[in-house]
C-alpha cells in the first residue's frame, strides 16, 4: 500500500531501513509478486507461496459475521465471509469510472 500511495503521489516518507521493518527474506519475493499485481501486472504467486502466506501470515477467522433473514434465524442467516466452495475469489485489480486512478 504505501508503495502504490507513493507512486499516487501521497507524500510518505522512506519505510525506514531497520530491522524492525525488514520483512522476513520468506516474504521478500512474495511482496515484489503482489506490488507487481497491484500495479496492473498479472497474479503470479505460486502455489507454495500462497500456501506458506496462509498457513503463517494470513488470520482466518471461524467467524463468519452472519447477517440474519427476516426470521431473524440461524436458518434463514446468509454467511456472508464463509469460505466459497472451491477456493478463493480472486478480484481484479481494475478501476472504476469515476474513480481516482
Amino acid at each position: 500500500m504505501h508503495t502504490l500511495a507513493c507512486d499516487e503521489g501521497v507524500p510518505f516518507g522512506p519505510v525506514p531501513q531497520s530491522p524492525e521493518f525488514q520483512l522476513p527474506p520468506e516474504l521478500e519475493r512474495i511482496a515484489r509478486k503482489l506490488i507487481a499485481y497491484a500495479q496492473g501486472a498479472p497474479y503470479s504467486l505460486e502455489d507454495q507461496e500462497e500456501q506458506l502466506l496462509r498457513w503463517r501470515y494470513i488470520h482466518q477467522s471461524a467467524h463468519w459475521s452472519a447477517v440474519f433473514g427476516r426470521a431473524g434465524t440461524l436458518g434463514d442467516a446468509v454467511f456472508v465471509h464463509a469460505p466459497q466452495p472451491g477456493g478463493r475469489t480472486l478480484h481484479l485489480n481494475i478501476g472504476q469510472p469515476g474513480y481516482p486512478q
